[in-house]
């Protein structure tokens, strides 16, 4: 009975993790012209990427919506001030299949992205994270992004 429950409980989650991840393979390789180009605010010095899929479960949306209240709250100067910048991307989209290859994006991800004293993109994926805690502790996913954003102000 507790392995038809275990197996149980790990098919469910299996399912709603793989519903979540909307892989497409058709393009593994990333286009040279795609790195050559910059979708950063070179204004900014931190650049908030989140990507997603048509289709989003509950835990995508709250990783979504959980940091743009957090950027709200506790980094609306930022954000005003140019200082911190935040997109969304729905990889799914014609527009948006150049940045989903650049970064090699085929699921929802979260990144900061900031630029090394060179000049050069440093990419800092944030996915585990945001989606381990974004939903059923999002006070915890909240405090893990603040401190995140507040070392890379420093």
């Amino acid at each position: 009975m507790k392995k038809t429950l275990l197996y149980s409980l790990a098919f469910l989650l299996l399912v709603l993790f793989s519903n979540c991840k909307n892989v497409d393979n058709q393009n593994d390789n990333t286009n040279e012209k795609t790195e050559s180009v910059s979708f950063i605010s070179k204004d900014a010095k931190i650049n908030v990427f989140y990507f997603h899929g048509t289709n989003r479960c509950v835990t995508c949306n709250a990783v979504e919506s959980n940091a743009l209240e957090l950027l709200n709250q506790d980094f609306k100067d930022k954000l005003d001030d140019g200082t911190i910048y935040f997109n969304s991307f729905n990889i799914d989209e014609k527009e948006n299949k150049a940045i989903a290859e650049k970064y090699l994006i085929s699921y929802s991800t979260l990144l900061i992205i900031t630029l090394d004293s060179e000049g050069k993109e440093v990419v800092n994926d944030l996915t585990d994270m945001a989606f381990q805690y974004a939903k059923n502790q999002p006070d915890k996913y909240k405090e893990l992004l603040k401190n995140e954003i507040d070392e890379l102000l420093k």
